[in-house]
């Protein structure tokens, strides 16, 4: 617990303020009764934080090669592709394309747009750690509510339980992306509100420009009949 509390803390002076969740396993699952899948998401999950802060990646990051070689990277574009390294916590990394990391296994980061201080990441987690991945990336309490949207309707989910299985959620700004498996675990995306916003823009632009396309052929092929009336009465 001694390292995940010391990356806790690296993570908190890296700007992140709300580690309460995480601080609280030490109390928690680790000490009652240990689940290894969720101590090691949990492992993995820091990481993925980790490798989503520029400023912390720009100090260096150590990456263990299949060789056992460390390998200090100051971007995730430092990776090889096709090559699989290990953190100091021993998640597994492999750059599987130009464009993504994948984590353990089951974490995505893509390697572009990593000028935004937001984690930028998707992937699927057991309910437990996709609450904590949630709760740091809106550093909001999910059981003070927080609005979603899906196919039928806007409600305030005060927990995960609530989610309709493969049922997708999103919230506001589109910037948060969860679905419910038949396993219970937790399909999530998360960008930042900025880029989500630029898509939504690109999307809404895109829409009134098709409107306005049909108004306009609708017009021209009114503007056609009229013509073709004109010339049967003359």
């Amino acid at each position: 617990m001694d390292g995940i509390k010391g990356v806790a803390n690296q993570l908190y002076t890296g700007g992140w303020k709300s580690f309460g969740n995480i601080m609280s396993l030490k109390s928690g699952p680790f000490t009652k009764k240990s689940n290894p899948v969720l101590e090691s998401e949990t492992s993995l999950l820091l990481d993925a934080i980790l490798l989503n802060k520029p400023l912390i990646l720009e100090q260096g990051f150590n990456v263990f090669d299949q060789n056992q070689y460390r390998k200090e990277i100051h971007r995730l574009s430092d990776l090889e592709i096709g090559s699989t390294y290990l953190t100091s916590k021993e998640t597994p990394i492999v750059r599987v394309s130009q464009d993504d990391l994948i984590l353990g296994g089951k974490i995505i980061i893509p390697i572009i747009n990593k000028n935004s201080q937001m984690p930028t990441m998707k992937g699927t987690l057991l309910p437990e750690t996709a609450l904590l991945a949630l709760e740091n990336f809106t550093r909001k309490k999910l059981s003070q509510g927080m609005v979603f949207m899906n196919r039928e309707s806007c409600k305030i989910v005060y927990s995960l339980n609530e989610l309709i299985v493969h049922e997708k959620y999103v919230n506001q700004d589109e910037s948060i992306t969860l679905t419910k498996l038949s396993s219970g675990n937790i399909q999530f995306i998360f960008e930042p509100p900025e880029a989500a916003s630029t898509e939504l823009s690109k999307s809404n632009s895109l829409q009134m420009l098709t409107k306005k396309a049909i108004s306009v052929a609708m017009s021209s092929t009114d503007k056609l009949r009229e013509n073709a009336l004109k010339w049967e009465w003359k």
